[in-house]
């Protein structure tokens, strides 16, 4: 049998990793997908990767020879597994990682610190590395008994590649460890020599800033720290899970290896429980590493936390007292103006470099056009012209990025001039106006700038990615290929990207942060000030809001005025202050227009004898006349423009337009009334039914009072579109008639006599014209008469009382004469002739039963 067939009885198929033991498998599949050595794992199983690594044929072996190897085999590796770390029985709790106490539960998954010294760990390691080392180079000689299958036998060369990667991580660990454990000796020392040496005050406050920014580096190292001491402690239950699982396969194994019966079946199950002991040394280096790594970073979180006390309590002190003088602001701008410098002379410099990139570009675009015309498409120069030109657009780009994140960085600089001017006026101004306003700017400036920081991260993410692709994509490059440098100027360039948007996200959130501490630091200057001075930085706050609120403007119009013939536009706005004013200036106004126009109302009628509703009218109307030039006047005292009204364009204008017609047809009706005076106060008028007296014409509408009291507003354009009955338009005399009816065989000349003798009586009857009585009809029951006579009709003169005198003085003549009124009555005449007819008429039949 060739060796091709014996590797095919012993695995028809090859497995993926997937079908190695649960602790194995996901072990190997988190390190190689996400721990970042796993590169490097891979270029130790890149020689074990092939099929026909073990070439002498496993079957020209004898059986006893085949099981004697394997059983000296057994002995050497179980030999080389002893020396290592011990796996569970080492494994003990962690109780407190840099001091800190662990979190309830977390104790069982926690290893405890190293024991030994580093340089005993060191040893350990270099050791246990060389004689992995050894066993990967005696593996790759040596073939697998009959039976294994390829997925075994790449598992083992894939487990052996981790053990010397771990161990290597490990002697890293190790070295990290001593550096550690130094870096926390020299914080003990520096922060017991601090101690006592403090400066007296006042301070700078460029010395607060220094403290700050050393304090702030250290709290993000230290919050870094953290972030990782807790991811691997998460991580603790993972590895000492895996380490059960390779433990418990490793008895089954060797379980398996005691009941082997035959030499090939126990060469098979002593392989395979090596192989089990193989991944019980992986999982238990993978996890002392783990262990280690979290020893480094207590050390290190220790360190940061010792050196972040003192510089805490020296900010907190500092702080208390603190000077900004002349002298600190002009060193300050004299290093911001050495940067900006130096960002200009960059910037120029990536600018210069920006002809040249475009230039290769078009050459090399061109020599790709003629190359595509001459070659197919698979040509490997074409390939390489490709590449060629995605370099030079990624320099471009490169460039281009550049550029724009340097230009934020120069209004950065030129931006952070203006803030800490405005910084100085607030700690060392007099004024409280002007450090409000250095206040309230500052405010602004740091809400400017929180959303730069979330897009500079973004587009750090985006470049990332592109670098990492570009990774990816140069690893398939081989080193001899012509393309392989141009792909790395891809890199770079993509490098280059991330590196500035990376300095500019940096430049973005050391300003935030400083912003953060001024604010800080203006709130605590604030609260230690004197009454006094509290009390002038409140009038400043209240004086600066009542401006805003004033200069708020509510909307802006356009004003076309024309200047030495030509039309210009301006823009204006109205604002609440004008407004207010503009309203201030009219009541104001209204109110003397309203006292004058009562005294002219006194002046008409006591001076001119006008009647008082006549120079209640009047005075109405040049009330309103008044009202409506003032209101021209305040809005161009106020600079209001009347074109403010314009706004009311479109579909509101014919809205407005027509919910207010009628009130304007009034308007205008009544302003036609006061001069055609058709109509006036005082006149008697039937109008839509209604008659009464006229009392007022006002701008929308005239009152008619009828003579029942009852008065009736009428629009006054009802006065001009219907028919108005004016009973007093030429004069006020108006004819009146009062009807009596007398009986049958009354004297009707003493009748007519009685009538004329009782209107002459009357004190408010017109002799001229002189009254007249009618006979006008004979009626059903009585002999109608008519009392035709006139009055003059005056707001004192009521016409019904005048027609109730006469009936009163009518009647007593009437009874003194003999003469009767008639009252209605009827004769009724019966036939006696013949007898009344009399009929009974039977009910209706059917109307009972049923």
């Amino acid at each position: 049998m060739s060796d091709r067939q014996e590797r095919a009885s012993g695995n028809r198929a090859h497995p993926s990793v997937n079908s190695l033991p649960a602790g194995a498998g996901i072990a190997m599949k988190l390190w190689f997908h996400h721990h970042p050595c796993g590169k490097v794992a891979s270029r130790f199983m890149g020689p074990f990767s092939r099929n026909n690594v073990f070439s002498p044929p496993f079957g020209t072996m004898r059986a006893s020879t085949l099981y004697l190897s394997l059983r000296c085999i057994t002995v050497l590796i179980a030999c080389f597994l002893a020396a290592a770390v011990p796996a569970s029985a080492q494994l003990t709790p962690l109780n407190k990682l840099a001091g800190g106490e662990s979190k309830k539960g977390a104790e069982e998954s926690a290893p405890a610190k190293e024991s030994r010294s580093p340089e005993d760990l060191r040893s350990s390691a270099t050791k246990q590395l060389k004689e992995a080392e050894a066993l990967r180079d005696r593996d790759s000689l040596e073939s697998a008994p009959m039976g294994i299958s390829l997925a075994e036998q790449d598992e083992r060369r894939m487990l052996v590649g981790m053990l010397i990667t771990y161990l290597s991580m490990r002697l890293n660990s190790v070295e990290a460890l001593d550096e550690a454990k130094a870096e926390r000796r020299l914080a003990e020392q520096e922060a017991r020599s601090s101690v006592g040496k403090e400066a007296p005050p006042p301070y700078s406050v460029l010395k607060l800033d220094e403290l700050r920014d050393a304090a702030d580096a250290v709290r993000v190292k230290a919050q870094g720290m953290e972030s990782s001491l807790e991811i691997l402690k998460n991580e603790f239950p993972r590895h000492q899970k895996e380490v059960q699982q390779a433990e418990e396969a490793s008895r089954r194994a060797l379980e398996e290896e005691t009941r082997a019966k035959t030499p090939e079946d126990e060469a098979q199950a002593t392989w395979r429980k090596m192989l089990a002991d193989l991944r019980v040394r992986v999982a238990t280096l993978a996890y002392a590493n783990a262990n280690l790594r979290a020893e480094v970073l207590a050390e290190g979180l220790f360190s940061a936390r010792t050196r972040l006390t003192p510089l805490e309590a020296q900010v907190e002190r500092v702080s208390k007292d603190i000077r900004f003088s002349q002298g600190d602001l002009n060193s300050v701008l004299q290093r911001l103006e050495a940067e900006r410098g130096k960002l200009e002379k960059e910037l120029k410099e990536v600018l210069d470099r920006n002809p040249q990139n475009v230039a290769r570009r078009t050459r090399i675009q061109a020599d790709l056009d003629r190359a595509r015309a001459g070659k197919g498409p698979d040509d490997g120069h074409v390939r390489l012209l490709e590449t060629r030109l995605r370099a030079v657009e990624a320099e471009i780009e490169s460039n281009k990025v550049a550029g724009d994140v340097l230009t934020s960085l120069l209004t950065i600089y030129q931006g952070a001039k203006v803030l800490w001017q405005l910084r100085y006026e607030a700690y060392a101004g007099t004024d409280s106006e002007k450090r409000r306003v250095a206040y309230e700017q500052l405010r602004q400036s740091l809400e400017r700038i929180r959303p730069w920081a979330p897009y500079t991260q973004r587009m750090l993410k985006v470049y990332r990615s592109q670098e990492n692709d570009q990774e990816q994509r140069l690893a398939t490059v081989l080193p001899a290929d012509p393309a392989r440098q141009l792909e790395l100027e891809i890199r770079d360039s993509y490098h280059r990207r991330r590196v500035m948007y990376e300095r500019l996200n940096n430049e973005i959130e050391g300003a935030e942060r400083a912003l953060l501490h001024w604010q800080k630091d203006f709130d605590v200057q604030r609260a230690s000030r004197s009454f006094e001075q509290r009390l002038a930085d409140w009038y400043a706050h209240l004086a600066y809001y009542a401006r805003k609120v004033w200069n708020f403007e509510l909307f802006a119009v356009e004003d076309t005025v024309e200047v030495a013939g030509q039309k210009v536009t301006t823009s204006r706005g109205v604002t609440i202050g004008k407004s207010l004013g503009a309203v201030i200036l009219f009541l104001v106004g209204f109110l003397i227009v309203s006292f004058a126009g009562r005294r002219m109302q006194g002046v008409l009628v006591s001076r001119f004898s006008v009647d008082g509703q006549t120079a209640n009218v009047l005075r109405r109307w040049v009330v309103a006349l008044a009202v409506f030039l003032l209101i021209i006047l305040t809005l161009n005292l106020a600079r209001i423009p009347l074109t403010v009204f314009a706004f009311l364009g479109g579909a509101l204008a014919i809205g407005v337009g027509f919910g207010t017609q009628t009130l304007i047809k009034n308007f205008i009706s009544g302003i036609l009334l006061l001069l055609e005076r058709k109509v006036r106060v005082g006149d008697i008028v039937e109008v839509e039914g209604i008659v009464g007296r006229v009392t007022e014409v006002d701008i929308r509408s005239s009152t008619v009072q009828g003579f029942d009291g009852v008065e009736t507003l009428i629009p006054n354009s009802s006065f001009l579109e219907n028919k108005v009955t004016n009973w007093t338009y030429t004069s006020p005399q108006m004819r009146r008639a009062l009807k009596i009816g007398v009986a049958y065989g009354s004297p009707v000349h003493t009748v007519s006599d009685v009538l004329m003798q009782c209107a002459a009586r009357h004190g408010l009857i017109l002799n001229d014209p002189e009254p007249d009585v009618l006979l006008e009809d004979f009626g059903d029951n009585s002999l109608i008469f008519a009392l035709y006579f006139w009055i003059e009709m005056h707001p004192q003169v009521n016409a019904l009382k005048v027609a109730s005198d006469l009936r009163f003085m009518i009647e007593k003549q009437f009874g003194d004469k003999g003469i009767t009124i008639s009252y209605p009555q009827r004769d009724v005449h019966l036939d006696t002739l013949r007898p009344l007819k009399v009929q009974v008429v039977p009910e209706a039949q059917g109307t009972l039963g049923g």
